[in-house]
C-alpha cells in the first residue's frame, strides 16, 4: 500500500484553528487559576493567554526540531525548562514557583476533567435508567 499524501482542505484547517483556540483558552484558564494560587504578578487574562500561546508554539517547534538531533526525551526536557522559564519571567515568579504553577495547573486540569467525566456519566446513567426498553 502506497502512502497517500495528506491533503489539507479548508475544512481541516478551520477545524484545526478552532481546536487550537479552544485548547489555548482551556490552558489559559488553568494557568490563570494556578497563577492566582501562587504569589505572582501579571495575572490578567490577556497576559496569561499570550504566555500560553508563546509556550505552545515554541515548545511544539522545539520538540519538532530538537527531537531530530537530540532525541525525544532530551527535547522534551528542554521544552519543559523553556515553558517554566517563560512562566517565571512573564509572571515575575521564581523558577521553583513556576514549577509549582505548572504542577497546580496540571492538577486543576485533571480535577476539572474528572468532575466533568463524573457529571457526564451520572447524566447519561440517569438518562439510560429513565428510558423504557
Amino acid at each position: 500500500m502506497l502512502l497517500q499524501p495528506i491533503v489539507f482542505t479548508a475544512e481541516m484547517i478551520v477545524l484545526w484553528v478552532i481546536f487550537m483556540v479552544i485548547f489555548l483558552l482551556i490552558v489559559t484558564i488553568f494557568l490563570k487559576m494556578a497563577l492566582g494560587l501562587v504569589d505572582s504578578k501579571n495575572t490578567d487574562f490577556k497576559t496569561v493567554f499570550v504566555t500560553s500561546i508563546i509556550i505552545t508554539i515554541v515548545t511544539v517547534f522545539l520538540n519538532w526540531i530538537l527531537s531530530i538531533f537530540l532525541g525525544f526525551l532530551i527535547s522534551l526536557i528542554i521544552s519543559i525548562i523553556f515553558a517554566l522559564a517563560m512562566i517565571s519571567s512573564r509572571h515575575k515568579t521564581g523558577f521553583l514557583k513556576a514549577i509549582l504553577v505548572a504542577i497546580l495547573a496540571i492538577l486543576i486540569g485533571v480535577i476539572v476533567t474528572a468532575i466533568i467525566i463524573v457529571l457526564i456519566a451520572v447524566i447519561l446513567g440517569c438518562f439510560f435508567v429513565l428510558l423504557p426498553f
